[in-house]
């Protein structure tokens, strides 16, 4: 089977058996496969999506990577049917980014992340990393220093999709590592899942190091450790921004999340999406709402959903003499003028869409379940169906569809993650990364270095305290960055641990901690 410079594996190591010629998939299939079998992927369905509500309705990280993939193929075949060449777009391609794109979540999902990024930095990162000054900071490309004295655990910090490369290319050992050194990790290697250099490609959101792009200091696609195996994979890419693939993995996961999580949300009655219509208080509400969350993080008091907040501001002062209830109920039944849709295009594209929400609280019946699958398969059609490429860029041919997606967005974030019930869940959550980290960096920290900082080698009685994937880790890491400091590298094993863990498994550990025997623990003598 021949294959194209981009489908090229990170390594043809000569001691490793022959491929299955009888297999007939395309190599990018392949690649999906591997990802969909792995342990790393089956995790998935034990960490938060967005936060942790106890109904049976609310997906997760492994239910939200199912319907990315889907998303992700149907806006490759929409785009495919519109005339782009496969050498720019493969299903295959694409499935597998989608599937592999929360692959680096820790447990309880971005609070988790947030926990981690914070507990391997110093306290002048940890005191500054939400404050409006910082922000202002990061976009004018200001990078922020460790303070006087005191030295980040880890200089590249954490990043979910830095940490979703890692696992990738080396933590999903499908290979297997000789860690007697024999294969020595160097000049790129096998390790994780040895995937095509397209596929890990399209699985990059952010191509890029820390600090590779002034515009978004706060995010990056791979840490330090893994310069050279990112090196290999963005050599064949002509710039540093996303490739194509990547975008349509990237707006299928907006998609999802804007869509799926809402429904879901609405099913738990959490979300009252026939309240956020136009002709409903909830929709005034949320405009305000995004506009305040943009002036608390120092940006533009329009914020995200300018265009739209103009428009409908504009109309409500251009009728404020004669502004009532009949006027308003006429607009939100589509009996407005037609100078009016060419007044305010935005507004009236996005009225559109929105007619098409349910009009009254989720039923578990058959009538409801009809009326909000009609409207979650509605919504992703017309979103897709205004998916165009231009110029090598994923967008949207009209302002409305962009809208309706910031504004789906902001409705999660008014009715859940900004609610104090909510807040004080992650609180919790996130002491308990925190905490986790803590004990685990000072048992490895204990059994690997010496009082110098140097290594030690621990005797096998030492060995028998420490997990056993972490001592794993602790190897991985020593062959892989044989330069770097030994504190750095007991730091990031402890990392690649907390990350192989779901949220259960955190909650668990969190009560071994504390003393306390867990519904999973039983000794007989």
């Amino acid at each position: 089977m021949r294959r194209s410079p981009g489908d090229e594996r990170r390594l043809e190591d000569p001691k490793a058996k022959p491929r299955n010629d009888k297999d007939a998939r395309p190599q990018s299939r392949r690649d999906r496969d591997r990802i969909f079998y792995s342990t790393e992927f089956g995790r998935l369905e034990g960490v938060t999506q967005i936060a942790t509500v106890l109904a049976s309705s609310v997906h997760n990280r492994l239910t939200h990577s199912y319907r990315v993939e889907q998303i992700a193929r149907s806006m490759a075949l929409h785009l495919l049917a519109d005339g782009l060449s496969p050498d720019l777009v493969s299903e295959d391609v694409v499935a597998a980014a989608a599937l592999a794109h929360d692959l680096g979540h820790p447990p309880f999902g971005h609070t988790g992340e947030t926990a981690l990024q914070r507990a391997v930095s110093c306290d002048r990162h940890r005191r500054d990393q939400t404050t409006t000054a910082a922000m202002r900071a990061t976009r004018r490309g200001e990078e922020m220093a460790c303070a006087e004295g005191q030295r980040c655990l880890l200089p590249d910090g954490f990043e979910g999709n830095a940490q979703t490369f890692r696992i990738l290319t080396l933590l999903a050992d499908k290979n297997g590592v000789d860690k007697e050194g024999i294969k020595v990790l160097q000049a790129p290697t096998q390790g994780g899942m040895d995937l095509t250099r397209r596929v890990l490609s399209a699985s990059l959101k952010y191509p890029w190091l820390r600090g590779g792009n002034r515009k978004k200091l706060r995010k990056w696609g791979a840490y330090d450790a893994d310069a050279e195996a990112f090196a290999w994979v963005v050599a064949s890419q002509p710039s540093s921004r996303p490739n194509l693939e990547a975008q349509i993995m990237d707006f299928a996961d907006d998609i999802a999340y804007a869509v799926h999580d809402l429904e879901d949300f609405h099913k738990a009655g959490i979300i009252p999406l026939d309240q956020i219509k136009f002709d409903k208080p909830g929709f005034a509400q949320i405009l305000l709402y995004a506009r305040g969350e943009a002036t608390k993080i120092g940006l533009s008091p329009e914020g995200p959903l300018a265009p739209l907040d103009d428009e409908y501001r504009r109309w409500r002062e251009e009728r404020s003499s004669q502004l009532n209830s009949v006027i308003e109920d006429e607009y939100a039944a589509g009996a407005s003028t037609e100078p009016d849709r060419h007044r305010y295009p935005i507004l009236h594209g996005f009225k559109t869409i929105l007619d098409r929400f349910p009009d009254s609280q989720h039923t578990d019946d058959l009538d409801g379940r009809r009326r909000l699958t009609r409207w979650r398969s509605n919504l992703i059609t017309q979103l897709l169906d205004n998916i165009h490429v231009s110029r090598g860029r994923l967008g949207y041919r009209k302002e409305a569809p962009r809208m309706v997606m910031e504004y789906l967005k902001q409705v999660t974030w008014y009715y859940v993650i900004d609610k104090p019930k909510f807040i004080a869940i992650r609180r919790g959550q996130s002491k308990l990364v925190a905490e986790t980290f803590e004990e685990l960096h000072a048992v490895a920290t204990r059994t690997w270095l010496n009082d110098l900082g140097d290594y030690r080698e621990p005797t096998s009685h030492e060995l028998l305290g420490v997990e056993p994937l972490l001592a794993d880790f602790v190897d991985l890491g020593r062959l892989q960055s044989r330069q770097s400091r030994p504190s750095e590298v007991i730091a990031r094993a402890v990392v690649d641990f907390i990350c192989t863990m779901g949220d259960s498994e955190i909650y668990d550990y969190g009560l071994k901690l504390r003393g306390a025997p867990t519904h999973a623990s039983a000794f007989v003598f």
